[in-house]
C-alpha cells in the first residue's frame, strides 16, 4: 500500500504547516513529521482508523489537534487521505469529499 493525498488535503496540509511555521518554524516541521508517522502507520495498518462513513475512516493526531480523514482502495493498493481538519472547526466540512471516486483524486493530482 502506498498513501497519497488528493488534491484539497494537500492543500489544507500546506495551509496547516504555514500557519504552524508562522508561529514557530519547528512546529511546522513538527506537524508534517507526525503526519509523516501517521502515513507510514496507515501502510502498516490500514484499517487502523476509526470508521465515520461509507468507505471513509479517520485518525486522530497526536500532538495536534486535526484528525486525518481517508479512504482504502483496495484495488489500486492506496490509502486516500481526502481530508486533514482541525477536530473543532468545520465539523463535517469534509464529509462531501467521501463521495468523490478514487479516480478524480488520481486525475487531479
Amino acid at each position: 500500500m502506498i498513501v497519497r493525498f488528493a488534491p484539497a488535503a494537500s492543500n489544507e496540509v500546506y495551509a496547516i504547516a504555514q500557519h504552524y511555521a508562522a508561529i514557530d518554524r519547528k512546529l511546522g516541521y513538527r506537524i508534517l513529521d507526525n503526519l509523516a508517522d501517521i502515513s507510514a502507520l496507515l501502510i502498516a495498518h490500514p484499517r487502523l482508523g476509526v470508521p465515520v462513513s461509507n468507505d471513509c475512516r479517520r485518525v486522530n493526531m497526536l500532538q495536534f489537534s486535526y484528525a486525518v480523514y481517508y479512504r482504502i482502495d483496495e484495488v489500486e493498493k492506496v490509502i486516500w487521505i481526502v481530508s486533514v481538519t482541525h477536530q473543532r472547526r468545520r465539523p463535517g466540512s469534509w464529509q462531501h469529499r467521501v463521495q468523490e471516486e478514487p479516480a478524480r483524486y488520481a486525475t487531479a493530482a
